[in-house]
């Protein structure tokens, strides 16, 4: 008996500390566009009820006697909700506000994965709650910004009144994350993250026991990526008065321009960070790269990569007197070709540096007279034509033509693809960038076959390549830079060692990613060609495609 009265007493404790807040329903009000107001008896009612040309409002009461010692609230809500609360008629929330899980600031990193279902946890601070709380009754409004309103789990809104800011609920963990050696990433928004503008956020870095703080602007970024579940993003780093601040992350040169890009289809986590880190080691600048993991609001996002966004400077693309140019698709000011490759729609050229507001009418028709002049030169010349190499870097041209086809990156020269006009007046290839679709990736345009050149396979790629092959003074240089790479930065042996590498870095963190996104032995993952049902079967199909690519050049540019 006395076991019995003990419990009771322990439970009637639980019960009196609880920050869980009683909300008591009070009225479903259904508004459509000319203002009328239709009531909803039961909240389950609500999904049977597809007219989005209504908005929702729900109306909840709650007592509370004693507010003095409140420190801080929470509301919890459906993942999904757009919304706004009010309480007594003043607005606490507006939509999006800052995930109270921030476990990162603890001595911890995050620790969980945690599922999509989980509702939504916003912080209230004090300040705005002594504001507005009121001694006895308290009404809570939620005015719902969802068209599909009807697809919410309106049974998770719930309400904590904390006086010590540490006893809410935590969130219940699908599994929980092994500890990798991986820099650690944190992004946390008040708004979201959109495709465009950037918004303002916090960055948290965690390397080691050394913790940074940056205030930055992000957004999402990509083409046909943006339709992946896990997303890319570009984001620039501000100082406390909104001015851009140079900064240098992870032990990387100091700027204020970045990208986090996100493998996705390529299961190898890699493909992008070998393909750069190969043409550094060819002699040229290619963008830095570190592996991290990411965590967005306190959620898990996966393996990472930080890279430098191109930018000519001192500690990027060091292009002091020049421009860089680049081939695309055409997005803000731009200009094209005068020479057509077959059917294929003429090639877009578009300056990006300079940028268009810094340059003038004469000096952009100089860069544009020059490209023209370039392919004109290329277009009449014969295979014993030595003219062509006065106005073009030569030893670039092929670097990057070997790396696209090394790598047999499909994008090549179509899209992506810069190029820079030196102060000489020389056209020089590069820098690299977005080599996501390479190395056997895609089940389109023969990109898992081990065979044929990339430079052939779409009539999009400007002409400048078939012509140069068939040059004999190209054709020589070409495969005689081949052999020197073959030989050294190139050879099976050391590229297959820097995947081995690449793969011991990855080991824990690779698992963590896979919980996280369940694409491992999935065939609808676009645009596989292999599907593995392990990390290492997916790096062991990398390096075989990479040792019989290499030898299908060897038998191609051989004497």
């Amino acid at each position: 008996m006395k076991n019995y009265f003990f419990v009771c007493f322990c439970l009637f404790l639980f019960a009196c500390s609880s920050p869980n807040i009683n909300l008591e329903l009070k009225e479903i009000r259904l508004i459509n566009r000319d203002g009328d107001v239709e009531a909803v008896d039961r909240l389950s009612d609500l999904k049977s009820i597809k007219d989005t040309g209504n908005r929702l409002e729900i109306e909840y009461f709650f007592y509370k006697k004693n507010i003095s010692p409140l420190k801080s609230g929470l509301l919890q809500i459906d993942n999904a909700a757009f919304f706004r609360m009010y309480l007594n008629d003043k607005l606490l929330i507006d939509r999006s506000a800052a995930f109270f899980m921030d476990t990162l600031l603890s001595s911890k990193r995050d620790s969980f994965i945690y599922k999509s279902s989980l509702s939504a946890d916003y912080f209230i601070s004090s300040k705005i709650i002594k504001k507005s709380i009121l001694s006895g009754e308290n009404t809570l409004l939620l005015k719902f910004q969802n068209p599909k309103f009807y697809k919410l789990q309106h049974n998770k809104t719930k309400l904590y009144l904390s006086k010590n800011n540490s006893d809410f609920p935590s969130k219940r963990p699908k599994k929980s994350l092994k500890k990798s050696t991986l820099p650690w990433l944190s992004i946390h928004t008040k708004n979201g993250i959109k495709d465009a503008p950037k918004l303002p956020a916090k960055l948290f870095i965690r390397n080691g026991g050394n913790l940074l703080e940056e205030n930055i602007q992000i957004e999402i970024r990509g083409n046909t990526s943006q339709a992946f579940k896990k997303k890319s993003y570009s984001f620039k780093v501000y100082n406390k008065h909104l001015q851009e601040k140079k900064v240098g992350l992870l032990n990387l040169p100091k700027h204020e321009h970045w990208i986090l890009y996100g493998p996705y289809s390529d299961k190898s986590l890699m493909r992008n960070i070998l393909a750069y880190r190969l043409f550094k080691k060819m002699g040229h600048y290619a963008p830095r790269t570190r592996f991290c993991e990411l965590s967005i609001n306190g959620f898990y996002q996966g393996v990472y990569v930080l890279c430098e966004k191109i930018r000519v400077d001192s500690e990027r693309l060091n292009l002091e007197a020049g421009y860089l140019v680049k081939i695309d698709w055409p997005k803000n000011e731009f200009f094209q070709s005068n020479i057509s490759n077959g059917k294929a729609p003429k090639t877009v050229f578009e300056i990006v540096y300079p940028n268009n507001s810094s340059l003038g009418f004469s000096e952009k028709t100089q860069i544009q007279s020059f490209v023209h002049l370039f392919e004109e030169l290329l277009f009449l010349s014969n295979e014993n034509s030595l003219d062509i190499f006065e106005i073009i870097d030569m030893t670039s041209f092929i670097d990057f033509l070997i790396i696209n086809e090394y790598c047999k990156n499909i994008d090549a020269y179509r899209l992506s693809t810069y190029f820079q006009i030196s102060e000489e007046k020389r056209i020089v290839m590069g820098p690299i960038w977005d080599f996501n679709f390479s190395f056997g990736l895609t089940d389109y345009l023969d990109g898992y076959k081990t065979s044929g050149f990339v430079y052939k396979s779409k009539e999009e790629v400007p002409f400048w390549w078939e012509k140069l092959t068939k040059n004999s003074f190209f054709k020589s240089a070409l495969k005689k830079r081949w052999r020197q790479l073959r030989s050294s930065t190139l050879s099976d042996e050391v590229v297959l060692e820097m995947v081995d590498t690449f793969a011991v870095e990855l080991e824990i963190a690779q698992e963590n990613n896979f919980d996280k996104w369940s694409l491992l032995g999935q065939k609808e993952v676009w645009p596989n060609y292999y599907i593995g049902n392990s990390h290492r079967e997916e790096v062991e199909y990398l390096k075989i495609w990479i040792s019989k690519r290499a030898k299908w050049l060897d038998e191609k540019w051989k004497n």
